[in-house]
C-alpha cells in the first residue's frame, strides 16, 4: 500500500532584520557603496514567518552571497582597505569604489542573530542586489571654436586632454589599468560661412586632410585652408574595456580662417 507524509509549517520566528533603501541599486563604477541596516517595523505577509521582539543586543554580520557562476567576483569581505563593516544597533557596509567590476550582480546579504528570552536565539536576514557599469569616455579638444590667419602658421588641435572616468589616473595614453587602448580618430568636414546644411568632407589630396591621423595631437596647416569657409575638426575616441567591450566618445572644435592678422591683445 502506498504511505503518504503531510508536512506542516512550523511556527517558526525570525528577526525583522531590514536593508534601508531599494533591494536593487545600479552604481557607477567609480561611485562607492554604501548600506545600512537593522531591525525593521514592517509587518510580513501571513506566509512569513511571525517576527519577534528580542531582548539585550542583536548580533550582525554582512554577507555576499555566491550561486555558482552568477557572482564569479567574490569581494574581499576581509581587506579592511576595501570593505568595512559596522555593528551595534544600525550595521553598515561600505565597499570602495573601483572594488565591484562592472556586468556582475552582486547580491548582498544583512543577517541578524538576537535572543527573544523563553524562546531562545532567533535570525533574521534581509537581501540586496548591486549591479555596476562603467561610464563613456570623455573626450575634449582643448581651446574652443576660434579664428585663425591663414598666413600663420600651423594650427595645433589636442585632444590629450581627454580621459576615462572609470580609470584610476585617468589618463588615455598608452594602457591603463582597465582600457586596453585608445584610439584616436580625426576628421574634418567644411563649408561656407552661414551654409552649415552645405557640409562635406575636406579636400581629399589637401596639406589638412593629409594632416589628419589617430594620434592626440595634429598640426593643421593654416595655409590650405580656404577663406570664407568653416572647417570642424572632430576627434572620435574608442578604447576597449576589460569588462564592457567598446567605449566611446567624441568631441568637435570649429576653424575659420580670415586673410587679414589676428588683433593682439595685450592684459
Amino acid at each position: 500500500a502506498e504511505s503518504s507524509v503531510i508536512v506542516t509549517r512550523s511556527d517558526r520566528q525570525r528577526l525583522p532584520v531590514a536593508i534601508d533603501g531599494d533591494k536593487e541599486l545600479r552604481l557607477f563604477r567609480d561611485e562607492f557603496l554604501y548600506l545600512q541596516g537593522g531591525l525593521g517595523t514592517t509587518e510580513p505577509d501571513v506566509n512569513s514567518p511571525r517576527c519577534v521582539s528580542v531582548t539585550g543586543e542583536v548580533t550582525y554580520t554582512w554577507q555576499q552571497v555566491v550561486d555558482g557562476d552568477d557572482a564569479p567576483h567574490v569581494v574581499d569581505f576581509e581587506n579592511g582597505g576595501s570593505v568595512d563593516q559596522g555593528g551595534g544597533q544600525q550595521p553598515y557596509l561600505y565597499i570602495r569604489a573601483g572594488i565591484l567590476r562592472p556586468g556582475v550582480k552582486y547580491t548582498f546579504r544583512l543577517r541578524g542573530t538576537g535572543s527573544a528570552g523563553a524562546s531562545g536565539f532567533v535570525n533574521g536576514h534581509d537581501m540586496i542586489t548591486v549591479t555596476v557599469k562603467e561610464r563613456n569616455l570623455v573626450a575634449k579638444i582643448a581651446g574652443c571654436d576660434r579664428t585663425i590667419d591663414v598666413n600663420g602658421p600651423s594650427v595645433t588641435l589636442d585632444a590629450l586632454t581627454s580621459f576615462d572616468p572609470d580609470t584610476r589616473e585617468h589618463s588615455l595614453v598608452g594602457v591603463g589599468e582597465r582600457t586596453i587602448q585608445t584610439l584616436f580618430r580625426w576628421t574634418c568636414v567644411t563649408y561656407p560661412v552661414g551654409n552649415p546644411s552645405s557640409a562635406g568632407p575636406c579636400m581629399q589630396k589637401s596639406a589638412v586632410s593629409e594632416a589628419l591621423s589617430i594620434a592626440p595631437q595634429m598640426q593643421v596647416p593654416a595655409g590650405d585652408m580656404t577663406v570664407g569657409n568653416i572647417y570642424e575638426f572632430t576627434v572620435d575616441l574608442s578604447a576597449l574595456s576589460v569588462y564592457s567591450g567598446v567605449k566611446k566618445a567624441s568631441a568637435t572644435v570649429s576653424i575659420e580662417p580670415v586673410d587679414s592678422p589676428i588683433p593682439q591683445v595685450s592684459i
